[in-house]
């Protein structure tokens, strides 16, 4: 696995799509999404969950 700046972990990666992380304290995913728009526009999203949270969906 590759660390970012030592704060993230990459758990996987799809060229020009997305980008799926995990801060290296192990508490939260980010979640990077990339959207082509044409040739000068790319938009990007990215969503942060709590791991602790996941648990907890997971348990209903």
């Amino acid at each position: 696995m590759a660390y970012l700046g030592g704060l993230l972990d990459i758990r996987s990666w799809n060229l020009d799509k997305n980008l799926h992380l995990t801060w290296v304290d192990g508490k939260a995913n980010v979640d990077v999404n990339f959207y082509h728009k044409g040739q000068d526009k790319s938009p990007v999203a990215a969503q942060l969950s709590s791991l602790n949270e996941s648990e907890k969906m997971k348990s209903l």
